[in-house]
């Protein structure tokens, strides 16, 4: 007999065949403080204002983080690199979980599984618990028969349950960025942008078919004409990545998805823009560790000059001394 959990939603239940940690092969545990997190914004600051300057990026992949191209067209040389990087991202992570998020095609599930892998996390895809507790529906089919607005609530509560744990590397849905909410529970983790152009996007998108692309596949006639398909993705994937773009700029992380050389058309391989990120997130727990260093020191002038509190007579023992004397 298989148990469930409920994840409760306007009003309805959605039921979750079974619950999360029997669905992850290793043990989840609860997250603690994040390696590259400042002590917390007010939480009221981060759902009203979630393209607000305080939710800056962190981090970007610039050049000097990005692979070679000698790198990305050897796989020798490029897991040499991936292996050689790992263990210290590992034990400066401390457990902290990784959200990936971008528009669709991005490749968060792909790179999602092989960054799991290689960090010894547990793999979540939002997509796939919400298909999961509606029985097996597909997210096609969600979106048709609830409507867009259902689809996002249950991807909240989807994401809300799996918050608390630590160690899990966490696909996302593209459009799982424009809730408020959706942002308090990611940034208990590291949140990472795979950014890629509307053509790269467009390109994958068409290959794959839009079938289970709810909002491509919306208002097309014919999806078994590959043109008609593309020039359909590229329209409204350039609108969704213009409606989206101030939501994704507040990730910790933003790596590039173009590729070089022969991948310039398709994009970089999944494997090269692992090492781009695993590269940028060890850069960002190095800077913060040299910022929290930097903000311990600190003089205050005339320090010696100041009463502590162990020179200031305490007033209560002031008024029992006057009362003595005048006794």
């Amino acid at each position: 007999m298989q148990s469930s959990a409920n994840f409760q939603l306007r009003g309805a239940q959605m039921r979750v065949v079974r619950p999360l940690r029997a669905v992850a092969p290793r043990s989840l545990a609860r997250s603690g403080p994040c390696a590259i997190r400042a002590p917390r914004r007010n939480p009221t600051d981060l759902l009203q204002h979630p393209s607000s300057p305080r939710l800056r990026i962190i981090a970007r992949a610039e050049p000097e983080f990005l692979t070679t191209l000698q790198e990305e067209e050897d796989f020798d040389t490029l897991g040499g690199a991936v292996g050689e990087l790992t263990p210290t991202v590992i034990e400066d992570l401390k457990g902290c979980s990784i959200y990936l998020v971008g528009m669709m095609g991005s490749g968060k599930t792909t790179l999602g599984k092989m960054l799991a892998n290689t960090l010894n996390y547990n793999f979540f895809d939002t997509d796939f618990l919400i298909e999961k507790a509606h029985d097996e529906m597909t997210c096609s089919e969600i979106f048709s028969e609830y409507g867009q607005d259902y689809f996002r609530t249950a991807e909240t509560s989807v994401i809300k349950e799996i918050s608390p744990y630590k160690k899990l590397v966490v696909a996302t849905g593209g459009g799982s960025v424009i809730k408020p909410m959706n942002w308090s529970y990611m940034q208990q983790g590291i949140v990472v942008w795979l950014n890629g152009d509307v053509e790269l996007l467009a390109r994958r998108v068409a290959a794959e078919g839009v079938e289970k692309r709810p909002l491509i596949a919306d208002g097309l006639e014919d999806a078994s004409d590959p043109e008609k398909v593309l020039e359909s993705a590229k329209t409204k994937l350039s609108t969704l990545l213009d409606d989206r773009t101030k939501y994704y700029e507040n990730a910790d992380i933003v790596v590039p998805l173009a590729g070089n050389g022969e991948d310039l058309v398709k994009g970089a391989p999944t494997a090269a823009v692992m090492l781009r990120l695993l590269r940028a997130l060890d850069n960002k727990i190095k800077a913060t560790k040299h910022e929290r260093e930097e903000a311990q020191k600190f003089t205050i002038e005339g320090a010696d000059s100041l009463n502590s509190m162990r020179t200031i007579e305490s007033p209560a023992l002031k008024r029992m001394k006057q009362q003595e004397e005048k006794a």
